[in-house]
């Protein structure tokens, strides 16, 4: 998909990797070039698996609210495993740049406001509340986050 204008609202898929609410952030990244800093990400990740086990929602939350000096530190000194903790690094960009609004029958607005995220009951009323707040927002939709892939022209 080429990037032209940065939207003010990112309407983004987690298909296909959207089992667990970590799974699902695999497709966040790929807003970052098609979103102005600041810009609303409205992020449906259907989670039919849930947040996860315990652990993995502690790692995925110590992870995000880390500091990106600090987990990149963490990485090269061995303590979190190079593998995921750069796309951790990665998606702690995502957080910190935009407001990340999920859209989840699985996952409960206490879970989705652990890990920084705001929540919405449905895409359209997401949608309609960042409209009400802009009405001359610029909106792109990805309906397939997990396989874009933004080509700069």
């Amino acid at each position: 998909m080429p990037v032209g204008e940065l939207a003010d609202v990112v309407v983004l898929g987690a298909c296909p990797r959207d089992a667990t609410i970590y799974h699902g952030s695999f497709a966040l990244p790929c807003a970052v070039p098609l979103s102005k800093p600041g810009a609303a990400i409205i992020w449906a990740a259907p989670c039919l698996s849930g947040p996860g086990t315990r652990e993995q929602r502690i790692a995925f939350r110590d992870r995000l609210t880390m500091p990106s000096d600090e987990l990149m530190a963490a990485i090269k000194r061995g303590e979190v495993p190079a593998s995921g903790g750069v796309f951790d690094w990665c998606l702690g960009h995502v957080v910190q740049r935009n407001r990340v609004v999920l859209v989840s029958d699985r996952i409960s607005r206490d879970e989705a406001v652990e890990f920084g995220f705001a929540v919405a009951p449905s895409i359209q009323e997401a949608l309609d509340a960042e409209l009400a707040a802009n009405p001359a927002a610029r909106v792109r939709v990805v309906p397939v986050g997990g396989l874009a892939v933004p080509i700069y022209p």
